[in-house]
């Protein structure tokens, strides 16, 4: 076998090699936690490479901007470096945002719109709602909803409407056209649109969907468990010419249903894709056995789900504790003297994790490991980008971007203060729906008027002065210069003397996002202010480079849901109480209970060498002591493996220190 092909098919056992060569017709690959469905799709990806598929030929589509960019450099390092740079990874909205700045002409649209953010769609909804008089009927409640029915799961709006019952469906089909207008108006699209539209395109377009559908003769998706309704009706039309199509998951690590994923798209892959061939990945090259024991035991009670059972070389000679508390007090103490007394004996703190069911949970993990000097780093806590001031910025960044955003100026329009009345802003706001003006446009309609207070209206078109010299100058800024001519529209805009001088932090953090911003372009990451602004909002978590706190050793504190994905020497899964886990909003219905021990299986299976499950006896909810029961999957674990664990001896903080810790990490996280 020639060398480079050694390269590519070394190294992977006969199931692996067998998912790498079946490059024709439509392929499931059930992968199992830890058994290497990464390396089968990047393999697979240098193998059609290396048997001469044109890399244009070649789709991976995956849920995150980061496993994409790990994707593109394992290739890289398989075969020539250019042809694996020219093969397109990317997320399934990227994907989408790249067909819609092609083809948004073919449904009346030019190419120049801006993408909102989840919380702006949220505001515009509330809005809507409020000017289309749908707040009757409970409709203002529902409206969210049916956006993401409709736009987020690919349910046609009539159906949806159908669904809710005649009058409140007239309601909420009204508010939805409303929405859309606005969203038309302002030039916008929100998230969803990333999908719905290019959906849309390639129904409406035979020609269209057939220069895409044979331009991707081999496509392949990473985590097809997580697909949604409007995802799976996608591939299906760019998979319609060729049929090449291969999906890699995993329908026991299906967890995500709140959000839209549909674990039927995986179970039914030969049902949506006739002639489909099924490869299981059940090897797994992480977890002891005994922690791979347990774990099967655990999903073998689920009844919507592939028959497996993973598998290693390694013993069973590890075994998995199981700790029960007074409450979840003494539960974050013991795990925490637990953690203390490892790293004192040398074990890595980076190499610990403690999982949860609720972020609620983390505060009671961070006190305890705080008092005992233990480093660690809360994964997937408050986004930086989601503070006031940084999103702020943002929207000014965005007003530039696009002068008929009007969620943006709405934000920043008395940031600083204008002196623009209440009922002058209403009464723009009402222009803009008359006569379909951008916000901006309705501002200077009436200042022109004199329908503004004097002050207001100089100042609005000194906005509309600034703002047109800094897009041109934006224009003609070479793309290393552009994060000077962002720096410089904050500082004339007059953002920054709205913030308290003694709020230094704040001053602190926007001094941090204009850094990265200038990185970004002198590093040559984005080339336009526009893509930069689409990067944040196609990847909320990997936003320039930002990451989940990487970089930091600490025992990591993470839900459940967040740790998918991630693997740990050590796991303490806590909380293991009925309601918690599986939660109480999950047990109306034998769904939901599957899902919440899919999601207990994903826990156990981040563990690679010890595994500590824990629970409480009592909580405190409301000012009131209630008892717990122990979570009903503790008796489908296999009572052999089980050691319960008494409270060991662990050294105590300090009584006299216990104070100084607890301001300084009151100070730490203020």
């Amino acid at each position: 076998m020639p060398p480079s092909d050694d390269r590519i098919l070394g190294k992977l056992n006969e199931h692996q090699l067998e998912a790498v060569l079946q490059t024709e017709g439509p392929l499931l690959v059930l992968a199992g936690a830890g058994s290497g469905k990464t390396r089968v799709i990047t393999r697979r990806c240098a193998w059609l490479l290396q048997q001469g598929v044109a890399p244009e030929n070649i789709l991976a589509v995956t849920f995150t901007n980061k496993a994409a960019g790990e994707m593109k450099e394992r290739i890289r390092g398989l075969v020539d470096a250019e042809a694996a740079s020219q093969v397109l990874i990317c997320t399934f909205h990227a994907l989408g945002l790249r067909i819609l700045r092609k083809e948004a002409t073919s449904i009346g649209m030019d190419r120049k719109w801006s993408v909102i953010d989840d919380e702006d769609r949220q505001s515009l909804v509330r809005q809507v709602v409020l000017e289309a008089g749908g707040g009757q009927g409970n409709v203002g409640e529902d409206f969210g909803d049916f956006v993401d029915l409709v736009k987020g799961r690919g349910m046609e709006p009539m159906e949806a409407a159908q669904a809710a019952g005649p009058m409140k469906g007239k309601q909420l089909l009204r508010c939805f056209r409303a929405y859309q207008n606005r969203l038309e108006l302002m030039h916008c699209w929100d998230f969803d649109d990333l999908l719905w539209l290019p959906k849309r395109i390639l129904a409406e377009n035979p020609a269209i969907l057939e220069k895409y559908a044979t331009r991707f003769r081999y496509i392949m998706v990473d985590e097809y468990q997580d697909t949604n309704l409007l995802q799976l009706r996608f591939l299906k039309q760019l998979a319609s010419v060729h049929g090449n199509i291969c999906v890699v998951g995993d329908d026991d690590q299906s967890i995500y249903g709140w959000r839209g994923a549909r674990v039927e798209n995986i179970l039914e892959f030969d049902k949506h894709f006739p002639g489909a061939k099924t490869i299981k990945l059940t090897r797994n090259y992480r977890s002891q056995g005994a922690i791979l024991s347990m774990a099967n035991q655990l999903i073998r009670n689920n009844t919507k789900r592939k028959d497996k059972d993973l598998w290693t070389e390694a013993g069973l000679e590890v075994s998995i504790h199981r700790a029960e508390f007074p409450t979840p007090e003494v539960e974050a103490d013991w795990v925490a003297a637990h953690i203390a007394n490892k790293v004192s004996a040398g074990e890595s703190p980076g190499e610990v994790a403690v999982l949860y069911r609720t972020k609620s949970q983390a505060q009671r993990f961070e006190q305890a490991l705080a008092l005992r000097r233990v480093p660690f780093r809360v994964m997937g806590s408050f986004d930086f980008f989601k503070r006031k001031e940084i999103r702020d910025c943002l929207a000014y960044f965005r007003l530039l971007a696009n002068p008929r955003d009007n969620g943006a100026l709405s934000r920043i329009l008395n940031q600083p203060d204008r002196h623009l009345r209440s009922a002058e802003i209403e009464a723009a706001s009402k222009l803009c729906t008359e006569q379909r003006l951008p916000l901006l446009e309705a501002l200077l309609a009436l200042a022109e008027q004199g329908a503004l207070n004097p002050r207001a209206a100089s100042e609005v078109k000194k906005l509309r002065t600034s703002l047109d010299q800094q897009a041109a100058a934006l224009e003609q800024a070479r793309r290393g210069a552009i994060g000077d001519v962002l720096d410089q529209w904050i500082g004339l805009s007059g953002y920054l003397k709205t913030l308290p001088v003694e709020a230094e932090g704040l001053r602190r953090n926007v001094d941090s996002l204009m850094e990265s911003v200038r990185r970004t372009f002198e590093r040559g990451d984005c080339e336009s202010l526009g893509e930069m602004l689409e990067r944040l909002a196609l990847d909320g978590s990997e936003r320039l480079g930002e990451g989940k706190d990487e970089g930091k050793e600490g025992v990591s504190l993470i839900t459940l849901h967040a740790a998918k994905g991630l693997e740990f020497n050590r796991v303490y899964i806590c909380g293991l109480v009925d309601g918690l886990l599986p939660h109480f909003h999950s047990t109306q219905t034998r769904a939901g209970i599957e899902e919440e021990r899919r999601l207990l299986y994903v826990g156990i299976t981040r563990a690679r060498q010890d595994l500590i499950l824990c629970g409480f006896r009592t909580r405190r909810t409301k000012g009131v002591n209630e008892p717990c029961k122990p979570s009903r999957f503790i008796e489908e674990l296999p009572a052999e493996l089980l050691e319960v664990e008494g409270t060991p001896s662990a050294p105590q903080p300090d009584p006299e220190q216990d104070k100084l810790w607890k301001s300084l990490l009151d100070l730490v996280k203020g």
